[in-house]
């Protein structure tokens, strides 16, 4: 297989990679109070590692498949970062005050899930799916 021959596979688990990647710059949680509104980005949600978590997961799945030959090993590898990434995703999409490590029942009504979240689970998912691809191969 020459370098430029890429499985289906692998293209998917990149595709999921890289908006996987993409998530952890975008809004993770919103916050909005009379009138007033911010995010944090999933890189800077204090309370977690968890969008850096989600960085690295991507990169290391589009390293395995830039840098390996694609077997059956790798495909499990890029699954299994598909599947924590998008139960990080799914985690904070029901409960966004996690995220923000809000206390009490008002600090954490005001926090709602931004769309990187939407974009780490749907990632995680395709990274998943190419993951699986690669494993029916």
């Amino acid at each position: 297989m020459s370098s430029n021959d890429y499985t289906t596979g692998e293209l998917t688990a990149v595709g999921g990679a890289t908006l996987a990647a993409i998530s952890a710059f975008l809004p993770w949680i919103t916050v909005s109070f009379g009138g007033v509104s911010g995010s944090q980005k999933g890189m800077d949600v204090a309370a977690t590692l968890d969008g850096r978590i989600v960085l690295l997961l991507a990169i290391l799945a589009v390293g395995v498949v830039v840098l390996r030959e694609w077997e059956r090993a790798d495909a499990g590898a890029v699954a299994a970062f598909g599947l924590v990434t998008t139960g990080i995703g799914a985690m904070y999409l029901l409960d966004p005050a996690a995220a923000a490590n809000a206390s009490g029942s008002f600090g954490a009504s005001l926090i709602q899930s931004g769309y990187g979240l939407y974009a780490a689970v749907v990632g995680g998912l395709v990274m998943l799916g190419g993951g699986a691809i690669g494993l029916a191969d």
